[in-house]
C-alpha cells in the first residue's frame, strides 16, 4: 500500500519514531477491515429517489434563487413518507444573521417519493445552492427528471434528466449530516404569534435600498391594534428616512384590546435579504417582532419560507462567539456513510 511505503521511508530516514509507526499501521489495518466487512451493510442504510414534476421546475428555481440571496450553503432535509413536506434550511452564521426555513409539500413538487435511512427515514445533507440552481436550469428543458442519492466516491445528489437529445446526468456533491445536528437546525416555534400583513415586498425592497445609503442599521416598529402599522426607519448625522404603512391587517385575527407596540433594531442589509422572497410571487407576507429577531413569513403556492432576521445586538453577539470558527454555527457533522439510491 502506498501509505505504508511512505511511512516506512520516513522511518528509514529517521523522521518518525517506531511507536508512531505502529499506531499508524494499526489504525490503517482497522480501517481496511471495517471497509471490507461493513461497507456492503452501510450501503443499504440510506436510499432516496423521487421524480420532480417538470411543470414545477420554474417555480422551484425561483425559490432556490430567493434563498441564494441569504447564503450559498443550505441544509436539505428529506423527511419520511408520512411527513408531507421536505425542508430547505439556511442556518445563521457569523457572516449572516438570517435564517430561512422553507417547506415544500411533496405531493405538489414530486412523484414516487421513496426514502430509507436508519434515522427514522430522515436524511439531512448540506448542499450548495449554486449547484442546485444549475441542475434545475438544466432540468428545465427535460421531459422527465429523477433525483436520487448515490455514492460516487462521495455522496452525491444525482439529477437524471431525460431530454429529446438524450440523458443528462448532473451530480451535486453533498455532506451527509448526523441526526443530532439535523435536529438542532429545526425552526423555533412561532405558530402562536400574531403579526401584521406586510405590503408589497418589491416596494419594501426599494425602500430598503434607499435606507442603506444612510448606514448599516435600521429600526423596525410594528403596532398591533385597531389600526395596525409597520414602520422602518434609518438615520445618519445628516438625514433621517422612514417609511410607514398604516391600516394593515393582522393574522391570526382576533378581538383587539390595547394596541401593542414592538421595536427591533437590525442590520438593514440582512432584513433586505428576506425581501427578495418577492421573486416567488407570494400570496401573503406576515411580520412578527420578537425580542431578538424579526420573523417574516412568506406564503406562496405550495411553498412557505420563514425568515428569522436577528436583531443588531444578537447579531453582534453571534459574531463575537464565532470568531474562532465561523463555520461552527452551520457546519454539518459529515458522516462517512455510503449512500445508495435504489
Amino acid at each position: 500500500m502506498k501509505e505504508t511505503e511512505e511511512i516506512l521511508n520516513k522511518v528509514n530516514k529517521g523522521k518518525l519514531k517506531e511507536s508512531r509507526v505502529k499506531i499508524f499501521l494499526f489504525e490503517l489495518l482497522l480501517s481496511r477491515v471495517f471497509r471490507f466487512f461493513f461497507t456492503p451493510v452501510l450501503e443499504r442504510l440510506m436510499r432516496f429517489k423521487t421524480r420532480l414534476r417538470v411543470g414545477r421546475i420554474a417555480a422551484l428555481l425561483r425559490v432556490v434563487q430567493a434563498l441564494q440571496k441569504v447564503d450559498r450553503r443550505c441544509i436539505l432535509h428529506l423527511t419520511p413518507q408520512e411527513d408531507d413536506q421536505i425542508r430547505l434550511i439556511l442556518f445563521p452564521t457569523a457572516l449572516s444573521s438570517v435564517a430561512a426555513y422553507t417547506g415544500l409539500p411533496k405531493s405538489y413538487w414530486f412523484d414516487g417519493y421513496r426514502i430509507e435511512s436508519q434515522s427514522g427515514n430522515n436524511i439531512g445533507m448540506e448542499v450548495d445552492l449554486q449547484n442546485l440552481d444549475r441542475a434545475l436550469k438544466s432540468a428545465a428543458g427535460g421531459d422527465a427528471v429523477v433525483i436520487k442519492l448515490a455514492k460516487k466516491g462521495v455522496p452525491v445528489l444525482t439529477f437524471d434528466i431525460r431530454t429529446a437529445l438524450g440523458p443528462i446526468l448532473q451530480d451535486l456533491p453533498v455532506s451527509i449530516m448526523s441526526s443530532t445536528r439535523l435536529e438542532e437546525c429545526q425552526e423555533p416555534d412561532s405558530a402562536t404569534l400574531q403579526g401584521v400583513v406586510l405590503p408589497s415586498l418589491a416596494n419594501l425592497c426599494s425602500v430598503v435600498e434607499r435606507l442603506k445609503a444612510l448606514g448599516n442599521h435600521a429600526s423596525i416598529k410594528t403596532v398591533v391594534g385597531e389600526r395596525s402599522s409597520f414602520t422602518i426607519e434609518a438615520a445618519s448625522d445628516a438625514a433621517n428616512l422612514s417609511a410607514s404603512y398604516d391600516g394593515l391587517e393582522v393574522e391570526p385575527s382576533s378581538s383587539m384590546g390595547d394596541a401593542r407596540e414592538c421595536e427591533v433594531e437590525l442590520e438593514v442589509k440582512n432584513f433586505g435579504k428576506a425581501l427578495f422572497a418577492h421573486q416567488i410571487l407570494p400570496d401573503q407576507v406576515l411580520c412578527y417582532l420578537l425580542r431578538n429577531s424579526v420573523v417574516v413569513k412568506v406564503s406562496a403556492e405550495a411553498v412557505q419560507i420563514n425568515y428569522h432576521v436577528s436583531s443588531r445586538a444578537f447579531y453582534a453577539n453571534l459574531q463575537s462567539q464565532s470568531r474562532v470558527d465561523t463555520n461552527q454555527n452551520f457546519a454539518s457533522v459529515q458522516l462517512q456513510i455510503p449512500v445508495l439510491a435504489s
